[in-house]
């Protein structure tokens, strides 16, 4: 009940990257609550998707190597912290406009045509789950990495291409190697300025057009 300005009227930035520097608020010097400060609404996946990734690889390779006993445990392990966390998530009851986190399967299935399954890793989880972003109505995506990271430096070159594939979305690499970069702050500014910009042609094409006026019989072409 409480009054709100202009409801959904921030751009959304989804951010990935490497599990611990996107979620650590010191190794990424503050990320969320810079782009908040710039006039951004930002969604951060949750931890879990992590465990469950870890999950998911470990089950594998326990059916690979026959080893049953390691497969069912891990297999129990999940249902019982998926069981736990929809526990958590119904508090909310579909309150949060960013509440939505998809299945690790869709992630994955997500990233099919960019990166396989096979190659294991961040990189997997960036990609799958920023196609998640912009098909929920992300107006850009932020790729959190240390410095000379092997999947995050995977990542910035996919989501170059996957960029194009979706109307030049607004996309920013972000780089930490424990030394603040002076040039971070404009940078985060000009790319929020581009997914402004970028939601606002999004609202301008989903907007039906007004019925033009004719005269008499003129035709227009």
């Amino acid at each position: 009940a409480i009054p709100v300005t202009k409801p959904g009227g921030r751009p959304l930035i989804g951010v990935v990257g490497e599990i611990y520097v996107r979620t650590n608020r010191f190794s990424n010097e503050g990320l969320v609550k810079k782009l908040e400060a710039l006039g951004a609404e930002v969604w951060m996946p949750t931890i879990s998707e992590w465990i469950y990734y870890t999950n998911f690889c470990s089950k594998r390779k326990s059916k690979d190597r026959r080893e049953w006993g390691d497969f069912f445990r891990t297999l129990t392990n999940n249902f019982f912290q998926q069981k736990d966390e929809k526990k958590l998530e119904n508090v909310f009851n579909g309150d949060l406009r960013c509440g939505h986190e998809p299945k690790l399967g869709d992630i994955i299935d997500n990233a099919k045509d960019y990166i396989h399954n096979s190659f294991e890793g961040e990189a997997v989880l960036s990609v799958g789950k920023a196609i998640d972003y912009i098909s929920n109505g992300a107006h850009g995506i932020v790729n959190a990495m240390p410095f000379t990271c092997m999947p995050g430096t995977i990542v910035n070159a996919v989501l170059k291409r996957l960029r194009e594939d979706n109307q030049n979305i607004p996309y920013l690499h972000m780089v930490y190697e424990g030394a603040e970069d002076t040039n971070s702050m404009t940078r985060m500014e000009a790319f929020v300025h581009q997914a402004k910009e970028f939601m606002e042609r999004q609202d301008a094409s989903s907007k039906p057009a007004k019925p033009g006026k004719h005269k008499g019989s003129e035709a227009h072409v």
